[in-house]
């Protein structure tokens, strides 16, 4: 009896054990965080056209006069990447602003959400410890799209968040809606609006951009996703097309004497 439950305690130690491995496996599998990698190279850039409709008496003047902006990526130093960034007004006047600099992994800098890293997934954290007092802190990529950006359909990583609060009487909605290419990080497209009530008075402003150039000009990362859909869309069109042909039954004859 007494080396029965020997045996019992073991073999039980021996379960706890493995169970407890697994157990670390999985939860490591779950808590794993992807790769966090630059997907753009220095020289790549791109412009947008920017549109800013609103009455906020809060943003300065030029907000309202933005007509487009570049950005062109200068260095990349391990996951930080720092660009230009150029601003074109709607009277044809033309400024270079203060360098941006964001990490796609940390989200730090002062241009965060510009880029992020390469190749995320839905679920994934946007930033791992972005700057406090964001609304990246906890963002997640809400879906992965194909979305039709200078004619090609390009999949895209899609982050979008909306938002009520007041603060020493001022009660504030915010939304943000943020498109990035998934295998590159760029930020192809962008909307943000801003409505905000102090006593009886209502203001808002927002800031529309969408993507109209860039280096280089199609990522060949999309190109055998596109490829593999193109293809299964011609078999599927010529299975559809094409009838079916019945096969053809041959009796034979029997010859009576």
């Amino acid at each position: 009896m007494k080396t029965n439950n020997i045996t019992l305690v073991v073999a039980s130690l021996h379960m706890f054990l493995l169970l407890a491995v697994f157990g670390i496996q999985f939860i490591a599998v779950v808590k794993a965080e992807p790769d966090r990698t630059v997907g753009v190279n220095v020289g790549d850039w791109a412009t947008y056209s920017v549109s800013t409709p609103g009455n906020s008496t809060y943003m300065p003047s030029e907000f309202w006069n933005i007509s487009w902006v570049k950005i062109t990526v200068l260095t990349i130093t391990g996951t930080n990447i720092t660009f230009e960034t150029r601003i074109g007004y709607t009277n044809g006047t033309e400024e270079i602003g203060p360098n941006g600099i964001v990490d796609v992994d940390t989200g730090q800098g002062n241009a965060t959400g510009d880029f992020i890293a390469s190749n995320l997934n839905p679920g994934d954290l946007i930033y791992t410890s972005p700057p406090e007092m964001t609304w990246f802190e906890g963002a997640t990529i809400n879906e992965t799209v194909f979305r039709t950006y200078l004619g090609y359909p390009m999949q895209t990583n899609h982050l979008s968040i909306a938002q009520n609060y007041s603060y020493l009487g001022m009660n504030m909605t915010w939304s943000y809606n943020l498109y990035w290419l998934r295998a590159s990080g760029m930020l192809v497209e962008m909307s943000m609006e801003m409505w905000y009530q102090i006593e009886t008075t209502t203001e808002w402003w927002s800031a529309f951009l969408v993507i109209t150039a860039m280096i280089p000009e199609f990522p060949q990362a999309l190109i055998l996703p596109l490829f593999i859909i193109l293809t299964a869309t011609i078999v599927l069109i010529l299975k559809i097309a094409t009838p079916t042909r019945r096969p053809i039954r041959r009796q034979s004859l029997k010859l009576q004497d």
